[in-house]
């Protein structure tokens, strides 16, 4: 079926996920190789709709397509 859902992306700052980071410090600086955790929630009025995150990626600027991205998650 198709519907509309939405999401929240949050990020922590340990992996006890106890502590969240505030949103008004971001954007999230992370060194490279360093661990990061988050939590993606999706809500949606359809029953038992669920979110399969195929990619994410991080660039240096506010542009999903940049030349310059590291993959976060890829292929789920």
């Amino acid at each position: 079926g198709f519907g509309t859902f939405t999401y929240q992306f949050e990020f922590f700052h340990s992996s006890l996920f106890s502590s969240m980071v505030d949103p008004s410090t971001y954007p999230v600086e992370v060194n490279l190789g360093e661990m990061i955790y988050f939590e993606i929630v999706a809500t949606s009025p359809l029953p038992n709709t669920v979110l399969f995150v195929e990619s994410c990626r991080a660039t240096p600027y506010d542009d999903p397509n940049s030349y310059i991205f590291y993959s976060i998650i890829e292929n789920g």
